[in-house]
């Protein structure tokens, strides 16, 4: 017994150590803080409950980043999809940032936004979830060849984008 309570006390420390993590990468997935707060507790519910699966400690992170783009995925098949206006989403992301930077950041959400999913997706991954190119192609079931790929054309395009809009 324990034991067991012990268990229990590293799972709520753990979690509560990867949960800003578990919601920033939510909050990309989803562009919207309520959407992002209720994807990230459907992802720690989801974790709780098969918490006894996780087998290292050490690999937490990348398990409930993969349950989490598993929430966001029957998300899309339960619901209708709610399309926000993203001029309203990228002004909003202006006014949250700093003076200086506000223009910049305007151009970059609005650059990724427009990028297609199939660019958006292995980026956003990357750079906001930490992943690296052979965990990307595995959690896409994709060759890693064709992660890089689409890397490289996502960053060539938002250079591009970039360049037009400056």
């Amino acid at each position: 017994m324990p034991q067991e309570h012990r268990r229990d006390l590293d799972w709520d420390a753990l979690l509560a150590h990867l949960y800003d993590d578990v919601f920033y990468l939510a909050l990309k997935l989803c562009r919207s803080r309520p959407q992002a707060e209720d994807l990230a507790q459907e992802t720690l519910l989801r974790a709780w409950r098969y918490h006894h699966t996780l087998r290292d400690a050490n690999s937490a992170r990348s398990w409930l980043f993969t349950i989490l783009r598993n929430e966001n995925s029957r998300r899309f098949e339960q619901y209708r999809v709610e399309f926000q206006d993203i001029d309203y989403v990228v002004a909003k992301a202006g006014r949250d940032s700093e003076p200086d930077r506000g223009a910049e950041s305007h151009l970059l959400h609005r650059a990724i936004a427009e990028l297609g999913e199939r660019y958006r997706e292995p980026l956003m991954m990357q750079v906001f979830g930490g992943y690296t190119g052979k965990e990307i192609a595995a959690r896409l079931k994709l060759n890693g060849n064709t992660v890089m790929t689409r890397l490289f054309r996502a960053r060539a395009e938002l250079s591009r984008k970039l360049e037009l809009e400056s």
